[in-house]
């Protein structure tokens, strides 16, 4: 994992939007990225249960499959 992926997942279960907001447009793969065991980043984010860091990582381009 790198220190950006890290930080990503620190902003993503603090629920801090603005710094998810200032990281992916500097590094716009970390919204593919997983964490040390290989869970996406979005889990984490999914997991928190914030709305608003959800929709805005749908509006920015996560990919979600919402097959069951």
């Amino acid at each position: 994992m790198t220190k950006e992926q890290a930080a990503l997942k620190n902003a993503l279960l603090a629920s801090d939007l603005e710094t998810i907001k200032a990281m992916l447009p500097l590094d716009p793969p970390l919204i593919d990225a997983k964490d040390e065991h290989g869970e996406p980043l979005s889990h984490v984010a999914a997991r928190e249960s914030n709305l608003e860091v959800l929709m805005y990582l749908v509006e920015y381009g996560l990919r979600v499959n919402l097959n069951t």
